[in-house]
């Protein structure tokens, strides 16, 4: 199996599977029927840019970046819903009101949005 061909196999395996370890990894490709050295997942980690993100069952699992902006919008509404006084549009400007010592927090998230 060429390079290619493992690296869609590795995003398949990554979007169906809660992959936490690159040895949870390795057994998924060899399930597969694929041999391959943690020397070569590792590589192909890098060449995928995959990202450690917060899994739901608790922990990390890799994913990939676009997964990112999920993340964002998950702490923008739990912010929203645990920080947030009031907002009010005037002209051209939203005034964010916030419990006091969380508005650098909403900047950011907004920021990153």
């Amino acid at each position: 199996m060429n390079r290619e061909m493992r690296l869609q196999l590795i995003t398949q395996l990554i979007s169906e599977y809660e992959v936490k370890t690159q040895e949870e990894l390795q057994q998924l490709l060899l399930d597969k029927g694929l041999k391959v050295t943690q020397a070569t997942i590792s590589r192909d980690i890098h060449a995928l840019q995959l990202i450690k993100v917060p899994s739901k069952g608790g922990g990390l699992k890799y994913s990939f970046k676009l997964d990112q902006d999920y993340i964002v919008h998950e702490k923008l509404k739990r912010k929203l819903r645990d920080a947030l006084i009031s907002m009010e549009v005037i002209q051209y400007f939203v005034v964010v009101k916030t419990l006091p010592g969380h508005a650098h927090s909403f900047g950011a998230l907004f920021d990153s949005l």
